[in-house]
């Protein structure tokens, strides 16, 4: 993951002002890495994966397999 977030902080680098950061899934967590290795090349940023930062998470075993949740299933199935 290290180089992916070297990757982002150069990109990030080219701009002349703070920029809004936006991640989801596995760029979610390149953006929380780049937020904490350098705060100052962003004006604001979101992820959708924070809880993967935190000691006490738990993966639910339908996370861990692949599948969605069986509500979610059903509905995209109708």
């Amino acid at each position: 993951m290290g180089e992916y977030r070297d990757w982002l902080v150069a990109e990030l680098e080219r701009f002349e002002a703070p920029v809004d950061l936006v991640g989801h899934d596995w760029g979610g967590g390149h953006v929380v890495n780049a937020a904490m290795a350098r705060p100052d090349l962003l004006r604001s940023w979101a992820t959708d994966v924070i809880a993967l930062f935190d000691p006490e998470y738990v993966c639910t075993s339908w996370r861990r397999s692949g599948r969605s949740p069986a509500p979610a299933r059903s509905w995209w199935t109708r």
